[in-house]
């Protein structure tokens, strides 16, 4: 479900430039558990936990054929995992019939203003809701809200109290 979804968030923060994929890959696709368990007992007893199983899946992020951690830039890696939390929040809003609070935190860290942007008109639909951005430039912030044309309030935390 959430693969589509990422691949489309990741077209629209890149401009549709770069071409993302994700594969889950477990044991199981080739081998039953029970067999699994079978052939990693010693190993399992010796080390005192179970080396085999879904606990052990992964996740594999690419960029264009390669590995997105080996290969992609800074900027790359925070556009996929802004890309993945887009589309978890999609999920939970359609699951839930209610949109949750999206959290961006430190937005402006390793990606170039292009992305910002495009992820500020994004988040601007209807689609979502109430979402809080954090930032340490207040001028930065304010100045590209503003350009995008956002409703926002802006919170100024000083030594752990709220400043206007």
């Amino acid at each position: 479900k959430m693969r589509p979804i990422v691949e489309e968030y990741y077209a629209q923060l890149s401009g549709g430039r770069e071409k993302i994929g994700i594969l889950y890959r477990s044991e199981l696709e080739n081998t039953p558990l029970s067999e699994l368990l079978l052939g990693a007992r010693q190993k399992d007893i010796v080390n005192e936990f179970t080396t085999v199983g879904i606990h052990r899946d992964d996740i594999a992020f690419s960029i264009g054929e390669y590995p997105l951690r080996k290969y992609g830039s800074q900027g790359q890696q925070k556009s996929f995992l802004v890309a993945l939390k887009l589309a978890e929040y999609t999920l939970l809003a359609e699951h839930n019939n209610e949109k949750p609070i999206l959290l961006l935190d430190d937005l402006f860290d390793k990606l170039d203003m292009g992305r910002v942007a495009q992820l500020l008109r994004l988040v601007g639909s209807e689609m979502f809701g109430q979402i809080f951005i954090t930032d340490c430039n207040k001028h930065r912030l304010q100045r590209t809200l503003s350009e995008a044309g956002a409703e926002y309030k802006l919170f100024t935390i000083a030594e752990g109290k709220h400043h206007e």
